[in-house]
């Protein structure tokens, strides 16, 4: 679970359109709308948890979550400009940037680290 989940959450969020929520009778209405917008938050919440007990620094941690939360509070008004479809997109671009930089291994290196350190074949 972790950033897989997270990507199939915001890939639900964003094949679901709106007029099929709104097509649905006012319970399941509610209940599938709550579950397709809370889906990612929940998801990227289990990632920060998994991602905060591996830290050696916690101050720094909460920081940078705090951080995020701020620029993702505003990137949220760019819903209005470029559409919420769009701001899934933007959100998932992030989330794989936060995978590909920040996610260490047992060696101490991240995915980007290690491909850019490989050997060439041949």
């Amino acid at each position: 679970m972790g950033y897989g989940a997270l990507a199939v959450a915001l890939a639900v969020a964003a094949a679901v359109p709106a007029s099929w929520l709104l097509g649905l009778p006012l319970g399941w209405r509610l209940l599938a709308s709550v579950s397709v917008a809370f889906l990612p938050i929940f998801m990227a919440n289990v990632v920060f948890a998994s991602r905060f007990a591996d830290t050696a620094d916690a101050t720094t941690a909460f920081g940078v979550n705090l951080l995020g939360a701020m620029v993702g509070g505003c990137l949220e008004y760019t819903a209005l400009v470029i559409g919420y479809p769009a701001l899934i997109g933007l959100a998932a671009i992030l989330y794989l940037c936060a995978f590909l930089t920040g996610r260490r291994t047992a060696g101490g290196t991240s995915p980007v680290e290690r491909l850019l350190s490989a050997e060439p074949a041949g």
